[in-house]
């Protein structure tokens, strides 16, 4: 009697106990690695924060105007991070990212068999985890084109056991004849992508008026669309790293999360909160005494979008880009990367 008692208070211990005990469950954070010209610090971040990461996409892969397909692939790089534990997806993009770029690639079948055996060839050869997709500016009008390319893709890797992400422009609904959007058809490339990574910043871009980069509830929206039409797992919330800064009219300069901290230390000043868009601002005027408007990112506007990651229960956040924050920012990221 004594034995099945306690037999029964301890099935009920544990009972209560195992939520506890549980260990969260890991989200995937993905960091976009562009190494421009003598800029170290994505590196640097890599180095000091992987533990925050679970993948890098480095901008090793192109094709150019004239469809010719470039390798500059670091096999150190790729090492560093493996032994780290962080899968690598390298990204293939076509630069520029033009309609024409864009069709020479999957143009028709010819193209498309001799484009994914490229590819294939490339990464296995490399020895990364598989392959990011980052195709922009097609037409709507190739937007068929563009899905069997990557249903051919998917098929390919897939039988070796390799992962295909792809980036895509974030939108609330699906509006196939979009200028910019319409291609991403998020319903079919959900049944055989592995991750829909979108983009969710631009809202306000460097061409535009001045005006926070990603709207917390366009985001939100984003998540919501993108997960009414494709599995949640495979839905990763693009967060930007990154702002910019308008003069009163023409293009606007990006502004890190690095400069704009140096901005707000020169000019001696605390920057505005958008509580709408969940970002900060500032308006100053610069050595020519011409007044500006920068929008940035900071801890604050970062924690907020993984709080919506959080809510959608989406499979997790890409960043663009590495090197572009400030220490504060991977607090934050730890915690939801750790499924807290």
């Amino acid at each position: 009697m004594f034995s099945t008692r306690l037999s029964v208070k301890l099935a009920l211990a544990l009972a209560v106990c195992a939520p506890a005990l549980a260990k969260p469950m890991q989200r995937d954070v993905v960091g976009y690695f562009w190494v421009p010209d003598n800029d170290s610090s994505p590196y640097w971040t890599l180095a000091d924060h992987s533990d925050c990461l679970t993948a890098i996409a480095p901008t090793w892969l192109s094709y150019d105007a004239s469809g010719k397909f470039n390798n500059n692939s670091d096999p150190r790089t790729l090492k560093f991070a493996k032994g780290r534990g962080l899968k690598v997806t390298p990204l293939v993009a076509n630069s520029p990212f033009r309609a024409d770029v864009a069709r020479l690639i999957f143009a028709d079948d010819a193209a498309v068999t001799r484009n994914v055996d490229l590819l294939l060839k490339t990464i296995a050869g490399l020895g990364a985890d598989g392959i990011n997709v980052d195709i922009e500016g097609v037409a709507p009008a190739d937007r068929g084109l563009y899905n069997k390319f990557i249903e051919a893709l998917c098929e390919a890797f897939h039988a070796r056991k390799l992962v295909v992400t792809a980036d895509l422009p974030a939108k609330t609904s699906d509006s196939p004849n979009a200028d910019w959007a319409g291609f991403a058809d998020y319903a079919f490339l959900g049944k055989h992508l592995d991750q829909l990574q979108l983009m969710c910043y631009d809202y306000h871009w460097s061409g535009g008026p001045a005006g926070p980069i990603a709207p917390i509830e366009w985001v939100r929206k984003v998540a919501e669309y993108a997960k009414s039409v494709a599995p949640k797992e495979k839905i990763i919330i693009g967060i930007p790293f990154y702002g910019y800064d308008w003069p009163p009219s023409g293009s606007a300069n990006e502004v890190t999360g690095v400069r704009a901290q140096e901005l707000l230390k020169t000019e001696g000043r605390k920057p505005e909160w958008d509580a709408e868009a969940q970002a900060h601002w500032l308006k100053y005027k610069d050595a020519a005494g011409v007044e500006r408007t920068a929008y940035f990112e900071d801890s604050g506007s970062v924690s907020a979008r993984l709080q919506v990651a959080r809510e959608t229960g989406v499979g997790g956040v890409s960043i663009w880009r590495l090197g572009d924050e400030t220490p504060d920012f991977f607090g934050p990221l730890k915690r939801y990367r750790d499924g807290r």
